[in-house]
């Protein structure tokens, strides 16, 4: 689950109390674990028009159908690394969506690297083409 830092401790409380909660309503003694591992992620927020292009020089998926597609999460690679990336409204009621990455922070500058690598053939892709990002 993604949330705001500010939330974290009061969502990790409301998802223990129902982990608790099932475990009593249904009887049986069910092993169950709450992890947090936000420390080893780091997110890096993309936007703009090229922004499609760029992501789909470095993985497989189609990013210029995300915006028919509409707000999603997805998992992929990028380059050697494990991406999870979502795609959202910028903030709570913006017509703007932006692309969230969501990494091992461990590999924060190969992917650093990897995008700055990425972006000026991007930009030329977007200037070319005209497909706009919503």
């Amino acid at each position: 689950l993604i949330s705001e830092l500010d939330q974290k401790r009061e969502l990790m409380q409301r998802l223990k109390a129902a982990l608790e909660s099932g475990e009593r309503s249904s009887g049986q003694s069910v092993d169950t674990a709450l992890l947090d591992c936000s420390d080893g992620h780091a997110v890096l927020r993309l936007s703009g028009k090229a922004t499609p292009w760029l992501l789909n020089k470095i993985s497989s998926v189609d990013f210029l159908a995300a915006p028919a597609v509409g707000q999603h999460a997805l998992r992929t690679r990028m380059g050697q690394i494990a991406v999870v990336l979502s795609y959202h409204p910028a903030d709570e009621g913006s017509s703007e969506f932006v692309f969230d990455l969501i990494f091992d922070r461990s590999v924060a500058g190969y992917l650093w690297q990897l995008l700055l690598t990425s972006v000026p053939h991007a930009r030329e892709l977007a200037a070319e083409f005209g497909q706009e990002h919503q």
